[in-house]
């Protein structure tokens, strides 16, 4: 029994480029960060109230512009592939 093999044409596929919009994607995954970190925050104020804390909620309001340090952690490490290089 023979068998014969065919050589297939080649085809030529087009590339097609994506539009890239990176400050929108840098807005995107810093907010997401942020929300992320606030929600985490409520829910241990949360469970704390539930629990009978003693924690007086004005003093999380100092404790604000840590976020801020996650954030530029977050950055300086390079967590944020493909947005900063």
């Amino acid at each position: 029994m023979a068998t014969a093999t065919k050589a297939l044409p080649k085809y030529s596929i087009p590339l097609r480029e994506a539009p890239s919009r990176p400050g929108i994607s840098v807005l995107l995954i810093v907010s997401s960060d942020l929300a992320a970190l606030i929600l985490a925050i409520g829910v241990s104020v949360w469970l704390s109230r539930q629990y009978h804390g003693t924690h007086e909620l004005t003093s999380y309001w100092r404790l604000w512009p840590v976020l801020g340090v996650f954030i530029s952690a977050y950055g300086l490490f390079g967590m944020y592939p493909g947005v900063v290089t």
